[in-house]
């Protein structure tokens, strides 16, 4: 069995009620703003350089750096970032695309919370619980 999925870009969703109901924007669900955010800190960082669709090594020192911090040891040692760029780049085009993002931050939400503590499998990137 195949599960059919239709993406629909978030520019795409309607904000608003249609006419006839209420007045007031739609709220998104956690998921759908904590996926906004994810775009938005990619886009952010990934804006600096020459390909806003991909983050550059220095660009990913700065998403570590501001982004992550709390969460990431190695955000602070050149060799560490230099590691996670590896680990992170897959198709070896010297750029982390946000895919290759995701697996960052799905690694560290994995690896850093509570509720995964026993499910947590051995990462590259060094997790610097709270």
């Amino acid at each position: 069995m195949r599960l059919r999925v239709s993406i629909v870009r978030s520019s795409d969703i309607p904000r608003q009620l249609p006419k006839g109901t209420h007045h007031r924007k739609q709220k998104m669900s956690k998921l759908e703003s904590a996926m906004e955010t994810l775009i938005e800190v990619f886009k952010y960082h990934s804006s600096k350089d020459c390909n806003k669709f991909m983050l550059s090594k220095g660009e990913l020192k700065n998403l570590l750096r501001g982004e992550l911090n709390q969460y990431l040891e190695a955000s602070k040692d050149p060799a560490k970032v230099n590691e996670i760029m590896c680990e992170l780049d897959k198709n070896k085009d010297c750029a982390v695309s946000f895919e290759e993002f995701l697996v960052l931050v799905t690694k560290l939400t994995v690896c850093g919370a509570g509720f995964f503590q026993d499910y947590c499998t051995p990462v590259i990137i060094t997790c610097c619980h709270r």
